[in-house]
Parts: structure tokens; sequence; C-alpha cells
């Protein structure tokens, strides 16, 4: 049986991994719901580009995952992270 208590987070990609659309994938919803209540930290991460990171909270709320702004840095895109590693 594997060790949960070694993993400190973990990261989901957005588009076609948790939702297609605004659907949610089978189970998506409780899997992270469970992470959380586990005490693990939940990041979303997506190469969706075309989409701010408040329109990417607006359409997770939507696919009821409960993303939320006010989680520290839960949410990052291919757009918001690279020029911050690079300047």
């Amino acid at each position: 049986m594997f060790n949960f208590n070694s993993i400190k987070a973990v990261l989901f990609d957005l588009d076609g991994v948790l939702y297609i659309g605004q659907q949610p994938m089978d189970g998506a919803i409780e899997a992270v719901a469970k992470i959380r209540k586990a005490g693990i930290a939940v990041r979303f991460v997506t190469n969706t580009s075309t989409l701010s990171l408040l329109a990417l909270q607006k359409k997770t709320q939507r696919s009821r995952l409960q993303y939320s702004a006010g989680r520290n840095h839960e949410c990052t895109t291919s757009d918001h992270s690279i020029p911050e590693k690079t300047a």
C-alpha cells in the first residue's frame, strides 16, 4: 500500500483531465475534494493561454471544482508562469 503521508501536493491539468468544456470528468470533483480533505495541497496547471486566471476561476467554479483566487497560487497557466520564471 502506498503511503500518502509523503505527498505534499498534487498538480492537476485542467482541460481534458478534470473537465471537458464545462463538464467535469467522472470522479474529478470527488478526487479533488478527497485530496484537499487529506490536507494535501491542490494546484491546477494548464497550457491554456487564451483564458485569464479570473476566467479559469469562473470556468472551474461552473465545473464545480472550487478553484478559488483566494487560495494562494492555486492555478497557473502557461503564459502566467513563464514570464515570472524568465524575468
